[in-house]
């Protein structure tokens, strides 16, 4: 494995570690739903951002595939903004 790919991992069991630190020690507050809506939004982007090299690198169907993957993700993550920034 690449140094990236586990970096990008580390930081992803860190965002989770601190999403469920945050549910667990603090009590219904601003600070956990401005926790949670960031931590929602920071895994969405990282999953659109792993779906993008994967769109360049096949051909076909499966380049659709994850055309669609990303795309999902893209919308997914455009509402969720909206909701951060709402709520």
């Amino acid at each position: 494995m690449s140094s990236r790919v586990k970096t990008w991992g580390v930081g992803l069991v860190c965002l989770v570690t601190l999403q469920t630190a945050a549910s667990l020690l603090s009590g219904r507050s601003f600070f956990l739903v401005a926790i949670s809506d960031v931590v929602q939004c920071l895994l969405l982007l990282s999953a659109l951002l792993s779906c993008l090299p994967n769109i360049f690198r096949h051909r076909g169907r499966t380049r659709l595939f994850w055309t669609f993957m990303a795309t999902g993700l893209a919308c997914w993550l455009s509402y969720q903004f909206v909701w951060t920034f709402v709520e």
